[in-house]
């Protein structure tokens, strides 16, 4: 009983020595100093329980936040003008709250965020004049309330969206002066949106996207679609476009999976899928596959309901399976 009750109180022990948390309530670090000054004053923390802004002239760095792996409030990252790199951030898989990274005029890559999972909050990408993609967000699968993409004008690829499963009020896309393809966002679920926006992107003509189509007919969200490019420009081009995309899906499309009801495989037939998404009845996902030829292993599906989303190069479908 006693190396019983050792052994648990070196695990106690183990968990608060390597688990701890810090900086309870609101937090900023203004200079490089305070930053670095983070992990010598708490060196064992790897949760930061309050919000934490990051602004400042003098910051070059993020290096002593390298033990941090969950902020369970809000996280923001904003005018760090000589800021080169989100190195320190490697290890952040969990922001409870609003993250965003804004006004950071020397970071071309955020490749450094590829553990995080999970955004509660916003997910905020503003003024990033070098940024021209978002890979690092790619493993987020939560659904955030808002996603904004503002004033980024060298961002061209947004496919580091393509895994959150909804947005939950705001969808804002505007000023980004490259931007011409927002298809990565099609899989996403808008229906609880209040408010959508596509403006001020001269590049993009196509938003007759899966996502956007069926955001289009909920009645309760507010849409600002102006000054794109031709095809994009106002909520009637896009609906016509809309229209005309389902009708080609309905009259030549012969992109089928069977059997459904299904146990162990189903078998699709015609074309090569290049993704397969299977959410269960809760919009979660159960899994995701990449480039599956003509057929796809279900047996480790639990009897019941689930949705099915189909991308090719040349289609997008969604349909109901079910798992006997």
């Amino acid at each position: 009983m006693k190396k019983v009750f050792l052994y648990l109180s070196f695990i106690v022990f183990s968990i608060s020595v390597f688990s701890q948390s810090c900086l309870p309530g609101d937090n900023s670090f203004s200079t490089q100093a305070d930053i670095d000054n983070f992990l010598i004053n708490h060196p064992d923390c790897t949760t930061i329980e309050g919000n934490l802004m990051i602004m400042g002239d003098d910051i070059t760095n993020l290096n002593a936040l390298q033990n941090i792996t969950t902020f369970e409030a809000g996280f923001w990252i904003e005018d760090c003008p000589l800021l080169g790199n989100l190195n320190g951030l490697q290890n952040i898989n969990y922001v409870g709250d609003y993250f965003e990274l804004g006004n950071l005029p020397l970071i071309e890559s955020i490749d450094e965020l590829s553990s995080l999972t999970y955004v509660g909050g916003a997910l905020d990408i503003v003024n990033m004049p070098n940024l021209s993609n978002i890979n690092g967000l790619e493993n987020i699968s939560s659904s955030p309330t808002h996603l904004l993409f503002w004033y980024n004008p060298s961002l061209t690829d947004i496919e580091g969206a393509r895994n959150l499963q909804s947005i939950t009020s705001l969808l804002s896309i505007k000023y980004n002066a490259l931007l011409s393809d927002i298809s990565p966002l099609q899989n996403i679920d808008l229906n609880e949106l209040s408010s959508l926006t596509i403006k001020e992107n001269p590049h993009l003509s196509s938003c007759n996207i899966n996502s956007i189509c069926f955001a289009l007919e909920n009645e309760t969200i507010s849409f600002t679609i102006e000054n794109n490019k031709d095809g994009c420009n106002t909520v009637e081009e896009i609906e016509n476009a809309c229209s005309q995309s389902i009708n080609t899906v309905i009259e030549e499309s012969k992109f089928h999976f069977y059997p459904n009801p299904a146990q162990n495989e189903i078998v699709f037939s015609q074309i090569q899928a290049k993704r397969i998404k299977v959410f269960n009845q809760l919009g979660q996902l159960s899994f995701s596959q990449e480039k599956v030829t003509n057929s796809l292993d279900v047996s480790t599906l639990k009897s019941g309901v689930y949705f099915i989303s189909i991308e090719s190069p040349t289609l997008y479908q969604t349909g109901k399976l079910i798992i006997q």
